[in-house]
């Protein structure tokens, strides 16, 4: 079972930009909760190397 802090630590370029889709998803999907969304990495304890808002292009997560 892969974990989110496994993921968020991946080096792995594609993992990571899988990361911020499934994420931005949620800020598309929840929007007046995308503020609370985008804390869900620290709240969870993980560093994502990478900012979560609304304006975020996944295709630069590296």
């Amino acid at each position: 079972m892969t974990t989110l802090s496994t993921v968020a630590s991946s080096t792995g370029v594609q993992t990571r930009q899988s990361v911020c889709r499934c994420m931005m998803e949620l800020i598309t999907t929840y929007n007046p909760n995308a503020t609370a969304i985008a804390t869900l990495p620290g709240f969870c304890g993980v560093s994502l190397g990478f900012t979560i808002d609304p304006n975020t292009d996944c295709e630069y997560v590296s």
